[in-house]
């Protein structure tokens, strides 16, 4: 789900395929480079692997940790500053 913000209101949202999730070799770096031709500029996962988290990184993406919820109530937490900045990535494998 991508979400585009204007100050602190969603302004409008839509969603895009996974066409990478079945993929068994690199899916994280397929997908990095997906989301990074979005032109986004922040990316909320709950979990981000070594490759995913790095490629993004270079793209200048602020990454950060969801908890559970609904969408909307985690994009409110972003807006309020409530989710924590990744530093490192949070799945190893």
């Amino acid at each position: 789900m991508f979400v585009n913000l204007k100050g602190k209101q969603i302004k409008s949202h839509y969603f895009l395929k996974n066409s990478y999730q079945a993929k068994k070799v690199k899916a994280g770096l397929a997908v990095a480079k997906l989301v990074a031709l979005q032109k986004s500029e922040v990316l909320i996962t709950q979990q981000i692997g070594e490759i995913s988290f790095h490629t993004l990184r270079d793209y200048l993406f602020d990454i950060y940790q969801a908890r559970e919820g609904r969408a909307k109530e985690v994009i409110n937490d972003f807006i309020k500053g409530k989710l924590e900045s990744l530093e490192k990535a949070t799945r190893e494998e």
